[in-house]
């Protein structure tokens, strides 16, 4: 049910459109950002949980996710620097993943939870840079992978962190033009969200007195 629900047509294009939010307005509205993180992530947790007592994805493990997702982000949106911490934490789980998978190996747990840490910790201290950086990448791996599943590639947006050798190994085909996309799209949202900031700001500053 659950493999069901991840490949199907409203899934992947919900999250084509909180993609394109992240990718090119992550920085501008980062409180619904961070409440739709929260919200994944509390809703992956329960629905987990749930199916491990209940023996699989039914209806309890999807009220469960459902729940678990407004909890997730409630508190979230409610603990800001714990949003911004859990942002750098997940991209920091991203270069992780990339650098992995590119070698052909699955992640270490060990290193993974450190390096998540690590992006953590400078999201705090770089929340600007790390929040353009993280969002605009983020999605872009949600618009890219979507829509090329949407295509009938099979792909889906938890591929990069279930199957990240299989996905990132530099071997050619379909999955090279897919990760060329992915990281063309992110340094295109990056740069939008940069030169966006940077003229809302000059657009909001006082003019000199003459």
């Amino acid at each position: 049910m659950c493999a069901g629900f991840l490949s199907s047509f409203a899934f992947l294009a919900v999250s084509v459109l909180i993609g394109l939010l992240c990718c090119f307005w992550g920085h501008r509205s980062f409180k619904i950002v961070l409440g739709i993180v929260g919200f994944a992530a509390g809703a992956y947790l329960g629905a987990i949980v749930a199916a491990h007592y209940t023996g699989g994805f039914g209806v309890i493990a999807v009220i469960a996710g459902v729940i678990g997702g407004l909890i997730g982000g409630s508190l979230v949106v409610a603990v800001y620097y714990a949003g911004v911490f859990v942002l750098g934490a997940l991209g920091g789980w991203v270069i992780y993943t990339m650098i992995t998978g590119a070698a052909g190996y699955g992640p270490h747990t060990v290193l993974l939870i450190l390096l998540a840490l690590l992006g953590g910790i400078l999201a705090i201290f770089f929340q600007k840079f790390i929040i353009i950086v993280s969002t605009a990448f983020l999605g872009s791996w949600l618009i890219v992978s979507s829509g090329f599943s949407l295509l009938g590639s099979g792909l889906g947006p938890l591929d990069l962190f279930y199957y990240p050798e299989r996905l990132l190994r530099p071997v050619g085909g379909l999955n090279t033009i897919i990760v060329i996309c992915w990281v063309a799209l992110g340094i295109a949202g990056s740069i939008f969200q940069f030169r966006f900031s940077e003229y809302s700001r000059n657009a909001i500053a006082p003019k000199p007195a003459e």
